[in-house]
């Protein structure tokens, strides 16, 4: 009843990993439902949903893949002090999943997820490859290569995987969300607002709904653009969004204006919220730097969710560009080759000369 209709590859995946009890497939479904939310209250309703499934079927492998995943994004996300517990859980978990089913691309894309965040970036690039070799048009798994392209600044590679993960999924929302991401790091605002507004029409969920605007909101505030900050603000939360998700836009949208002192003050509130995005870290970051405070910058980006693509964005980002001499950033040049979209405008020399070397690549998938 959950799922009416299935795409081809649901029902081939269907057919390999279908559980002994159908109510475990009922609780997967849910798990994954609330995954979606990306917060520590829905991933640990995740976590538990997996953890039913598996208890009615200790052999289904999904479950233990979404167990893996949930674990994994709580080091990001639960704001623990030691995310060792929820590391080794989740690592106890995918290598379950893969032993249960070698075929599965779920477990090696759970498995590369939980690498990541314990920092092994070679072996999670491993385990997403062995993922794509189970199945090409595996959508998370050519998302995650894309965030990992990305920490290695390779920019068009990130792009390329995105955009195969819409041509697999053209309503792929975490795939929109990329896109529209990198096309706002590399100068091309138009197709940023074009992309967020189909992320908004992709999910209703309040993680997506805050991502749409969040992103029009950063390209108005790069434009010097303040007029609509707080009516796209009362508008997020009508839909649904988190209302704390865009404290860091007003704050910087009142600063551009000169109100300085109501800018000072939201910076001092965000420092005390745990569950921040990437764009908001970002935002929050340039604005400390702007009034003068490299070291919230710094605990900003040093934050989890944001420490492994922290590297490349501090040096894409110009407003960023002084966080490079940090010692949690520095050496001031990264030992990487920039790999920029070609269908990008160029960049500029500033930020090219805080990377090894510069090479242009398309961002489009090869048809």
């Amino acid at each position: 009843a959950l799922r009416v209709a299935l795409t081809p590859q649901e029902a081939a995946s269907l057919g390999q990993n279908r559980p002994e009890d159908v109510r475990a497939y009922d609780l997967y479904l849910k798990g994954r439902e609330r995954y979606g939310h990306y917060n520590e209250a829905a991933l640990r309703e995740a976590l538990s949903l997996f953890e039913q499934a598996i208890a009615l079927d200790p052999g289904y492998a999904l479950a233990y893949a979404g167990l893996a995943d949930s674990h994994g994004q709580l080091v990001q996300w639960s704001g623990d002090a030691d995310p060792k517990e929820h590391l080794r859980l989740g690592l106890e978990a995918a290598k379950k999943a893969i032993e249960l089913n070698p075929r599965l691309p779920e477990a090696y894309k759970s498995h590369a997820l939980v690498l990541r965040f314990a920092g092994d970036h070679a072996a999670a690039r491993t385990e997403l490859l062995k993922g794509l070799e189970a199945d090409p048009r595996h959508t998370p798994t050519l998302i995650n290569l894309c965030v990992d392209a990305f920490t290695i600044a390779d920019l068009a590679g990130a792009e390329r995987g995105a955009r195969r993960a819409l041509d697999a999924d053209p309503q792929e929302a975490f795939a929109l969300l990329w896109i529209a991401s990198l096309t706002l790091f590399t100068g091309r605002y138009e197709e940023t607002i074009a992309v967020a507004q189909r992320v908004r029409k992709a999910s209703d969920s309040p993680f997506y709904t805050g991502g749409s605007y969040s992103l029009r909101m950063m390209v108005d505030l790069k434009r010097g653009d303040t007029t609509r900050i707080v009516t796209m603000t009362r508008e997020a939360i009508a839909a649904g969004a988190e209302p704390i998700v865009f404290q860091p836009y007003v704050a910087l949208a009142a600063l551009i204006d000169g109100r300085v002192d109501e800018a000072r003050r939201i910076l001092g509130e965000l420092a005390q919220v745990p569950q921040l995005g990437f764009g908001q870290l970002l935002t929050a970051a340039s604005l400390a730097l702007r009034l003068g405070d490299p070291a919230a910058a710094t605990q900003f980006m040093s934050r989890p969710i944001a420490l492994a693509i922290a590297p490349t964005t501090i040096r894409i980002e110009s407003d960023l560009m002084a966080l490079a001499d940090v010692p949690a950033f520095a050496p001031r040049r990264m030992d990487q080759a920039l790999v920029w979209p070609l269908e990008a405008p160029m960049i500029d020399a500033a930020r090219f000369r805080l990377f090894r070397e510069m090479k242009v690549e398309s961002g489009l998938p090869e048809r």
